[in-house]
């Protein structure tokens, strides 16, 4: 399927550059493979975050096969970082490694300077694999590197990253920096500059969990509603169980019954509908 839909293209390329007319300026760059495979890659996403992870582990393959044979390296390189991160959920460890031994060695020849992307994915093998120490040296040496060269989003979502895999030590005296880089987010949102909403969710998110670690329960009710906020007006659908998980670990800290059954339910009806639509 794969190699019909590149040879189509190629095909419908080469006939578009014999048949077209004479003008005085040519335009001999065509974008129609690259375009079709960032088609599938947004599908993937999609799929991704609606957690149907085999079939958005398929349409990246589409869409890393594509990039491949145009020529895409950085592209390729990006979308076979997001299948790695697949094969981390099923924990296909084998897999996982052999995939990131070929990509670090492609990034390596092609000089492609993608070796913080490669290294967060590393990063996350080794919180899976309960070795926080080796995986929190990597992130923190990114939050460093993000940090000296200005790029705020990415230094605030590693930051938030950190503090998600060692949520149990967070302090409150940690609050104002993270406090800082979540209001940098949200600013670089409202301003319509974020480059990565799950920057902006996944901050949020995060947020939420620090503030009910510590117990400050007006805070996280307040940040609560925000991101429920967020994840309606992104109509993140599938994960609203998440927003549902976090009221009902609000009410159950503060002994408020009503409203914890309340979210219970509504929870229960979820899981009942991601079911029934799987």
């Amino acid at each position: 399927m794969i190699r019909s839909i590149f040879i189509t293209l190629l095909l419908a390329n080469s006939w578009a550059f014999f048949s077209c007319s004479s003008t005085n300026e040519q335009t001999y760059s065509k974008t129609e493979v690259e375009g079709r495979a960032d088609e599938y890659s947004a599908m993937g996403d999609a799929l991704r975050n609606d957690r149907k992870y085999a079939e958005a582990y398929n349409y990246y393959q589409i869409a890393t096969d594509m990039y491949l044979m145009k020529g895409s390296k950085e592209k390729f390189v990006l979308t076979r970082l997001k299948q790695a991160i697949l094969l981390l959920k099923e924990e296909r460890f084998a897999e996982f490694l052999s995939v990131m031994k070929s990509l670090e060695i492609f990034n390596r020849v092609e000089k492609l300077a993608l070796d913080k992307q490669i290294d967060y994915i590393n990063a996350r093998y080794f919180y899976q694999n309960k070795e926080t120490s080796k995986g929190n040296a990597i992130i923190l040496e990114l939050i460093k590197k993000y940090d000296e060269a200005g790029e705020f989003e990415q230094r605030g979502y590693y930051q938030f990253y950190f503090a998600s895999q060692n949520i149990a030590a967070i302090k409150r005296e940690t609050l104002p920096t993270m406090q800082e880089s979540l209001a940098e987010i949200n600013k670089l949102y409202e301003n319509g500059k974020l480059t990565n909403t799950e920057a902006l969710t996944f901050a949020n998110y995060t947020m939420c969990t620090i503030y009910l670690q510590l117990k400050d329960f007006e805070k996280a009710k307040k940040q609560i509603e925000y991101t429920e906020s967020i994840y309606e007006l992104l109509e993140l659908t599938s994960k609203r169980d998440q927003i549902l998980n976090l009221y009902i670990e609000l009410y159950s800290a503060l002994n408020n019954n009503e409203k914890r059954n309340y979210y219970l339910d509504l929870k229960k009806e979820f899981d009942e509908l991601v079911e029934k639509y799987k």
